[in-house]
């Protein structure tokens, strides 16, 4: 009978020493931002969609969706092949890069990521010293930083 006391006592404060002192958490609040681009040029038009998904104030990744239309199949196999290329060489340079292309005919599509939890976002700091000012004191690109990237590139960002 005593064991059995001294087990329950035990439990108790084990349970009170967990229990105090913790206090729930701030819950920070999941975003996701979606800005688009359109760009039209002599002989071929790219839409772009970028998905931007953060945590509190901090990006996570971005999905990125581009598709070039052209009637023209050497501008189509061009554009294949800079899509991959360019992705290619910032997962080489930074990681956390992915994309996929697909060719149809008078449309190319790309489908990247951009997983800013896996870049080495020192690196691309360096090479890029004008993101800087969009990098918080965690060193993580924030959500108001990447918006106002996009938006200075002519992109529209629903907020």
């Amino acid at each position: 009978m005593k064991k059995g006391i001294m087990i329950l006592l035990f439990c108790i404060f084990i349970g009170i020493v967990t229990g105090c002192g913790s206090k729930e958490k701030e819950s920070v609040q999941d975003k996701t931002v979606t800005c688009t681009l359109s760009q039209n040029f002599s002989s071929y038009e790219i839409k772009s969609t970028y998905t931007i998904y953060s945590k509190g104030d901090a990006v996570d990744k971005v999905e990125i969706s581009e598709t070039a239309t052209s009637d023209n199949e050497e501008i189509i196999n061009s554009l294949e092949t800079a899509f991959n290329a360019q992705y290619t060489t910032l997962n080489n340079k930074y990681n956390g890069y992915t994309n996929t292309v697909t060719k149809n005919g008078s449309k190319v599509e790309n489908k990247a990521t951009a997983d800013y939890n896996e870049i080495d976002i020192n690196k691309f700091i360096e090479d890029n010293e004008l993101l800087k000012e969009y990098v918080n004191s965690d060193n993580r690109l924030t959500l108001n930083g990447i918006i106002a990237f996009y938006e200075g590139n002519n992109a529209t960002c629903e907020k």
